[in-house]
């Protein structure tokens, strides 16, 4: 048994098998898979290598899914080998998405003989392309609460993100979330119906090589946006999009003068300031 780290597809006469990016532990195909992010290598790799591709669904529930849909498909029969390394962490619903459009746009469209030109089904295609922007929160984008709260801080009870108190302003259709934590004061710039883009203000997070931390003073792109979801309920959203990809939700709950917060993100390896729940009241 040894560990691979590259990912290679192994496909035996007559059979399809599919490699998920999180791979790992091989002992019959030993180039079947990459490294396995964590849990029992050596069970899901035996199973994988045993399964054909109707079983897809079956391996889709064995591996853990925060790399967000990162696998190849090999179909002999066609000759064709399909690989995505797509980013869709926190959306369960990605691999059977994508491979449900692979099959019904890609293989099921597929022939021998190539395609014949198409300059109309062309320029329909660049105009999508051209059309496609960043997911962003919707919802509605104002509240008759928002201005009772504006420029207002809340003081933070003890919590996991050591975020000790937090702000938010809100001018049309932008705002800023304005926080302290142990690094001192942060601002993270959101709009509503559409992305603000800027730095994430969290120093220290891996640069050039994953893990390692950075003193330079380097920060990750990122885009943030909200919505509010009830009257005194509003949600933000924060993606990272740089080297490293990740998204946290921040939910603010007001009641009288208390606040709830609540920050669920899904990203390997960092942002670990930025999951909890905790109270904050009106200063």
């Amino acid at each position: 048994m040894r560990k691979i780290h590259k990912t290679v597809v192994h496909c035996d006469e007559g059979d399809s098998f599919v490699c998920f990016k999180q791979g790992g532990f091989c002992k019959k195909y030993p180039l079947l898979c990459d490294i396995l992010h964590d849990g029992d290598s050596e069970f899901l790799t035996e199973q994988m290598t045993e399964m054909k591709f109707a079983d897809v669904a079956f391996i889709s529930d064995l591996i853990k899914s925060q790399l967000g849909a990162q696998f190849a498909v090999c179909l002999p029969d066609k000759d064709l080998i399909f690989v995505i390394t797509s980013d869709n962490q926190g959306f369960d619903g990605a691999k059977a998405l994508i491979m449900s459009a692979f099959y019904e746009i890609i293989v099921d469209n597929s022939h021998d003989e190539p395609l014949p030109e198409d300059n109309e089904a062309y320029e329909e295609l660049k105009k999508i392309e051209n059309s496609l922007e960043l997911d962003f929160l919707k919802g509605n984008i104002a509240s008759a609460f928002a201005k009772e709260i504006n420029g207002k801080k809340f003081i933070c009870n003890n919590n996991p993100t050591g975020i000790k108190d937090f702000s938010l302003l809100f001018s049309k259709k932008e705002g800023e979330f304005r926080y302290t934590n142990a690094q001192g004061e942060k601002t993270i710039k959101f709009g509503f119906d559409k992305n603000i883009f800027g730095k994430f203000p969290q120093f220290g997070y891996s640069n050039e090589v994953a893990c390692r931390p950075t003193t330079d003073g380097f920060l990750y792109d990122c885009a943030a946006s909200a919505a509010w979801r009830e009257e005194k309920k509003l949600l933000l959203k924060i993606q990272i999009i740089d080297k490293y990809f990740a998204n946290l939700l921040v939910i603010f709950s007001f009641k009288d003068d208390y606040a709830t917060i609540t920050m669920h993100k899904v990203a390997h390896g960092f942002m670990e300031e930025y999951q909890g729940e905790w109270v904050a009241k009106l200063l």
